[in-house]
C-alpha cells in the first residue's frame, strides 16, 4: 500500500534501537522502492562501521559533529552519498544526531 499522504513521527513516538556499539537508530519512514528515513544518534567517541550504499544517502547533523572520510561536519551541515560509494569509519569525537534519509536503490 502506498504510504499515507501525510506521516507523522512526533518526538515521544518510537524508540531509539542499538544498532551498534555506541549507535542506536529511531526509525521515522520506511517503504519498500521509496526509501527510508531515520535518526541516528552517535555516542561519543563512537565509530560508523564500514558500509557501501546501494542507494542514495542524504545526512543532515541535527546536534554534536561527526567526521566523515576526513571532513568534519557540525550541527547544521549537510553530506550527500551517491550509490556505489563508501563510507570508511565516520566517527564522531563529541557525539551527534543525524536525520539520514535514504533513497531506494535503482532496479537493474
Amino acid at each position: 500500500a502506498p504510504p499515507p499522504e501525510l506521516l507523522f513521527a512526533l518526538a515521544g513516538d518510537g524508540a531509539w534501537i542499538a544498532v551498534a556499539p555506541g549507535l542506536e537508530r529511531r526509525g521515522l519512514f520506511r517503504s519498500r522502492g521509496r526509501g527510508t528515513a531515520y535518526l541516528l544518534r552517535v555516542a561519543p567517541g563512537a565509530t560508523i562501521p564500514d558500509h557501501e550504499h546501494r542507494g542514495v544517502e542524504h545526512s543532515y547533523v541535527l546536534s554534536g559533529s561527526i567526521t566523515v572520510e576526513g571532513q568534519l561536519c557540525r550541527a547544521g551541515d549537510y553530506h550527500r552519498a551517491a550509490a556505489g560509494t563508501s563510507h570508511h569509519a565516520p566517527h564522531s569525537e563529541d557525539g551527534c544526531v543525524m536525520l539520514v534519509v535514504l533513497e531506494a536503490a535503482a532496479a537493474s
